[in-house]
């Protein structure tokens, strides 16, 4: 019965990890891909009241393909602020209908990718120790 408990925190944990990829494909659905250059990492105290810390988001100027240029501030938050330092590229993709709303696209944001073998990970162990029980 203990190993099931573990498969069934494996599942859980698997599909926390797949719904959080899915609502990240279907936010950048629809979204144009370009490239931006970073002007500032704005800072903002942590929105939870009781708690201290920061959040960290790029303002970043990017041209659409009309020519019009637009400077924005990233609707996601950044992780390491020195990662985006004034005048470097970043890729983005923004909302063709209102190209004000963006998101800094990350290379290294495996998170997800971590969690998703994690949960497969335990539960697959916790399958196989309940046969074998």
């Amino acid at each position: 019965m203990r190993f099931l408990i573990l498969a069934a925190i494996g599942a859980l944990v698997t599909g926390y990890a797949l719904r959080r990829m899915g609502v990240k494909r279907a936010r950048l659905r629809g979204m144009v891909r370009a490239s931006a250059t970073v002007l500032e990492v704005a800072e903002s105290p942590w929105p939870v009241p009781g708690e201290s810390g920061s959040l960290y988001r790029v303002r970043a100027r990017y041209a659409l393909p009309g020519g019009r240029t637009v400077e924005a501030l990233s609707q996601n938050t950044v992780h390491a602020p020195g990662d985006y330092p004034p005048g470097a590229r970043v890729e983005i993709a923004y909302d063709p209908d209102a190209p004000e709303t963006f998101y800094v696209l990350r290379d290294r944001e495996y998170t997800d990718l971590i969690f998703l073998c994690f949960g497969i990970f335990v539960l697959l162990l916790g399958v196989i120790l309940w046969i074998a029980e």
